[in-house]
């Protein structure tokens, strides 16, 4: 029984999460081959195994295996629980030689790789990851999924991107614009700026026109919950249009 997950988020409670993924699988696996476990006879049960690919920016080895037995507060007792999460590290460069053997993970970890190397060189998300799929579609790298799925690809990883490569990508476009008030304030005009800048964006690549009006009037804002309120109605298939009488009403 494998189990398998991705991580984006560093996060030491692998280990919790998988046992609850465990027992609630058994549940299944148990009620849909009809088991009795009041039964006399000893069950015969799948192996269980539990590998988690992580893609996250904090720097990690290329294979470690965290416990759940690490959680408990004394360590020094017997315990009759244990759960091992097998995190595989799959950001670009690491692992190579599972890289070698799977072309698809491979090419997984190119293109984040690549949409990260767009962000630090200054693009908006939304730029960062076209440029990314276009670039990864003429080098043959997913070229196939992507041609095929280029909006999908896009939209999920503008809506469910990964909040911690988010907020340090916002707050250093705020330190690069200038901003040195302290790291609160520098990340919430840091991220005033790239909402702004990503809606605008964004907007421009629908097609339809944006009126000056309509432009004024998000660069003006400096509620970062109202840009993403707006920004979120554009990914919902919002064009301008219906985003400025929303706005202007």
């Amino acid at each position: 029984m494998n189990l398998y997950e991705q991580q984006s988020s560093w996060n030491s409670n692998m280990p919790l999460r998988g046992l609850f993924y465990f027992s609630s699988i058994y549940q299944g696996y148990i009620a849909e081959n009809n088991l009795d476990i009041y039964s006399s006879a000893q069950l015969k049960l799948p192996t269980p195994r539990y590998i988690v690919f992580y893609n996250g920016l904090t720097e990690e080895p290329d294979r470690q295996e965290l416990r759940l037995t690490a959680s408990f507060t004394k360590k020094d007792e017997p315990s009759c629980l244990e759960c091992v999460a097998q995190v595989v590290n799959i950001n670009f460069g690491h692992n190579k030689e599972l890289m070698t053997a799977c072309k698809k993970l491979y090419d997984y970890s190119y293109f984040i790789a690549a949409v990260r190397k767009n962000l630090d060189n200054g693009m908006v998300l939304t730029e960062a990851v076209d440029h990314a799929v276009s670039r990864c579609i003429q080098e043959d790298v997913l070229k196939h999924f992507l041609t095929r799925h280029r909006a999908e690809v896009t939209n999920v990883i503008l809506e469910e991107y990964n909040e911690e490569l988010h907020e340090k990508t916002l707050y250093e476009q705020g330190r690069a614009a200038g901003i040195r008030e302290g790291q609160a304030e520098g990340l919430q005009r840091g991220r005033v700026i790239s909402l702004r800048e990503t809606l605008l964006h964004y907007l421009a690549q629908t097609g339809n026109p944006v009126s000056d009006r309509l432009k004024d009037r998000i660069l003006s804002e400096a509620d970062p919950d109202v840009l993403k309120k707006w920004l979120d109605m554009a990914f919902g298939k919002a064009s301008a249009q219906d985003l400025e009488k929303e706005i202007f009403l």
